[in-house]
């Protein structure tokens, strides 16, 4: 795990959770060694082999929140 220094994005999810309590995470998807652009541009290239960690990461989450964890 990469933990990153807070900065300053805007993003519109907080609008969700005025309506429903959510949480908000970022997935890394660029793989070492590589470049990339933003999201939302032609020279962004996000690895595949990130699917599966979001999914076992989102799976994990629900599971304890199921579980009252």
């Amino acid at each position: 795990m990469v933990q990153l220094p807070p900065w300053s994005a805007s993003e519109d999810f907080s609008e969700y959770t005025k309506a429903a309590p959510g949480f908000f995470y970022m997935l890394g998807s660029r793989a070492p060694g590589t470049t990339s652009g933003d999201h939302h541009t032609p020279t962004f290239m996000a690895d595949d082999a990130a699917i599966p960690v979001g999914m076992r990461v989102m799976a994990t989450v629900l599971l304890d929140y199921l579980r009252g964890a």
